[in-house]
């Protein structure tokens, strides 16, 4: 599938892909590996029935709390 498939096509795909690995691999759990496939997540969990993680969020997210938690950029090496 590539990066401009309308968002129907990456829909019924992932659906199909994700429905397959949970009933032929056993998967618990389904994690979208593109940021072209950004904010399908929670639409795609209803219908495969087990969590999907959207990568862009997670990736947001752990900047987001790496931030509140004090880490930045080291001062040694080459950022010094």
């Amino acid at each position: 599938m590539g990066v401009v498939a309308s968002y129907k096509e990456k829909k019924e795909k992932l659906v199909q892909e994700g429905e397959k690995a949970v009933k032929e691999d056993g998967a618990e759990v389904l994690i979208l590996g593109c940021a072209g496939m950004a904010g399908i997540d929670k639409e795609i969990e209803k219908i495969v029935g087990v969590p999907v993680i959207d990568g862009v969020v997670s990736a947001l997210m752990l900047m987001e709390s790496l931030i509140r938690y004090g880490v930045s950029t080291s001062k040694v090496g080459k950022y010094s």
